[in-house]
């Protein structure tokens, strides 16, 4: 069997259920109106630098898949009790994405609020490790 059809390891099946767990929540909670860019002046530069709005980001926020994971959960060095994911996304076939999210408990009782901590043109190519599993 070549390495290409192998069966993907259970790490890397746990890893692809971690991130869809992850990324249900989030989409959940964009969806209830809970998401904020967790510095808006640096989002919105970063935004236009790659010609997109706000509401742009949001969708492909909303679109992304365990195809996207490039890495996480990782400590969030701001805030020890909470996580980060780090995902890629090329727009048009050209520029590469990084974008780094979180959820973060709010007041409210079982309510997560969706924060962006970075999207912009990724410094460098980003690897998806999820890509080749089946």
């Amino acid at each position: 069997m070549e390495a290409e059809d192998a069966a993907p390891s259970p790490d890397t099946r746990k890893k692809a259920s971690q991130c869809s767990e992850f990324l249900a929540s989030f989409k959940y909670a964009v969806g209830l109106g809970n998401l904020t860019p967790l510095k808006p002046a640096e989002y919105l530069q970063n935004l236009a630098e790659i010609g997109l709005c706000p509401n742009d980001a949001k969708m492909i926020v909303q679109g992304l898949t365990p195809h996207n994971y490039c890495d996480g959960p990782l400590g969030d060095h701001y805030d020890d009790e909470t996580d980060v994911w780090i995902f890629g996304h090329r727009l048009n076939n050209s520029v590469e994405v990084y974008i780094k999210l979180r959820l973060k408990p709010t007041k409210k009782k079982n309510v997560m609020q969706a924060q962006i901590w970075s999207f912009h043109r990724a410094q460098q190519p980003l690897r998806y490790p999820l890509r080749n599993s089946r």
